[in-house]
């Protein structure tokens, strides 16, 4: 029965078909061009935009060939006038002004002044200290020697005087006090030494006394190791633990080392931006981290960005002065692209009293597993260059 209704339904619908056959494939040819310029259109953009990232690396490289050519011939203007010590790549020194080149140069020359003034200097305190018996127990090279003020080094070598004396007074009271449980020790020894010939009696002598030293060394008192060397009952001495792990704590002391300089750091020069900030401190771990037992790098290229400072491919450092929130937002990045490429990484920041929440940023910072060293206007004086 259904049959019968829906056959006119069917023989309508084929009808329509047959009648607007034309229309159809004018519709479905209109919306295969449609679709077909579409993508055409899409490839010819993304050509383009292919064509405009080559054409704008093409004119980076050129622009840093331009900029290493200049580097290259003013380092030889520098060398040529003895000035060697140049932290800038080319590139960089190709990116200076003429007037930014020139304070460059400039600043050169007074560091290579004040490093051969110190130089002289440090060499006629290295021969007072000398001619005092006084050993520079701070192992400061002649340039940082000639570096310090005269009332800090006069405190040094006082200082130095001081603590040579001190320790020859507790070298004597040291031998004293070694000499006498040496003598009842032999004493309560005696049975021990008798029938022996005299070369016998010295090694047992050279034995006990070697072993008196080690004792005091540990912390034992002259009851203490007399006790225990002459057997008595319950003697207790305390023994010296020594470990052997002394890359990991020379590696440790280098860093704190490196954390106290900076934390201790103050200049009276003013500081005009973030650039001339790298520079001073750099200058400063230089002196304090000196060749050949330190290689402290400036501006070191890694796969993303330049870390400011680098010292022994371990200590990375990156300043930043805190004059508004931004500067402080750029570390997040910089943090990520630093901290597995070293060891340890410091962040260096100079507060200047213009970002009010910058102890929320210092905490976010430091549970990143990042150390934050904070530098007041106290320590160091900055006023924006023009």
């Amino acid at each position: 029965m259904w049959v019968t209704w829906i056959e006119p339904i069917v023989i309508g619908v084929i009808g329509w078909t047959a009648q607007n056959i034309i229309l159809i494939v004018i519709v479905v040819a209109v919306t295969a061009t449609v679709i077909i310029w579409l993508l055409a259109y899409s490839a010819k953009a993304k050509a383009k935009e292919k064509q405009a990232i080559l054409a704008r690396k093409h004119d980076q490289g050129l622009i840093e060939a331009g900029y290493q050519k200049i580097g290259e011939e003013r380092k030889k203007k520098l060398v040529s006038v003895g000035l060697t010590d140049i932290p800038l790549d080319e590139i960089k020194l190709g990116e200076l002004s003429e007037g930014g080149f020139k304070k460059y140069a400039e600043q050169l020359v007074i560091k290579k002044e004040d490093e051969e003034r110190n130089l002289k200097i440090g060499s006629d305190r290295k021969r007072e200290l000398d001619s005092l018996g006084i050993k520079n127990t701070e192992d400061l090279d002649l340039i940082s020697l000639g570096n310090l003020g005269l009332e800090d080094y006069n405190r040094l070598r006082d200082g130095l005087k001081s603590k040579m004396v001190e320790e020859g007074r507790k070298r004597k009271e040291s031998e004293m006090e070694v000499s006498i449980a040496l003598i009842k020790v032999k004493k309560c020894k005696s049975e021990e030494l008798e029938g022996l010939n005299e070369e016998q009696k010295r090694y047992l002598s050279g034995k006990w006394e070697k072993e008196i030293h080690q004792l005091f060394e540990a912390g034992n008192t002259s009851d203490e190791i007399i006790s225990y060397l002459c057997g008595k009952e319950n003697a207790r001495i305390k023994t010296r633990r020594v470990t052997n792990d002394k890359i990991q704590v020379k590696s440790r002391d280098k860093f704190q080392r490196v954390v106290e300089t900076i934390e201790n750091y103050s200049t009276s020069r003013i500081i005009r931006d973030e650039r001339e900030l790298e520079s001073v401190i750099y200058e400063h771990l230089r002196t304090i981290f000196p060749q050949p037992q330190y290689n402290v790098g400036y501006q070191k290229k890694l796969p993303k960005g330049r870390v400011d400072i680098d010292i022994d491919d371990e200590i990375a450092i990156e300043l930043k002065i805190a004059d508004n929130r931004g500067n402080l937002n750029q570390l997040f990045a910089q943090i990520e692209w630093y901290k597995d490429e070293y060891k340890h990484l410091i962040l260096v920041i100079l507060d200047l009293d213009r970002v009010p929440d910058i102890d929320d940023f210092v905490q976010k910072f430091k549970n990143k597993g990042v150390t934050v060293i904070i530098l007041s206007e106290e320590n160091v004086r900055f006023k924006r260059g023009k």
